[in-house]
């Protein structure tokens, strides 16, 4: 899958698939790997586990900083 249009039918393919099935999914390196209601404490795991080695790391902390501090913004009625 390289596009998220793409995803409800594999999705719909995998489940009904008579066997065992792989889903082979294509996503930006720079989105971080946990949950946005992810703990503090994992947040920081994360971290100090891709600065050991992770290419991404930095994409990765700066798209997961901007997704925090959005929790904090203000929204409007219908956000």
């Amino acid at each position: 899958v390289t596009d998220p249009d793409q995803l409800p039918t594999a999705w719909e393919n995998a489940l009904h698939a008579d066997r065992p099935t792989l889903l082979d999914i294509r996503t930006d390196p720079d989105i971080p790997p946990i949950p946005p209601h992810a703990t503090l404490e994992q947040a920081l795991n994360s971290a100090k586990a891709m600065l050991k080695g992770d290419d991404s790391v930095w994409g990765v902390l700066r798209e997961g900083i901007k997704t925090k501090a959005q929790e904090f913004l203000p929204h409007g009625k219908d956000s």
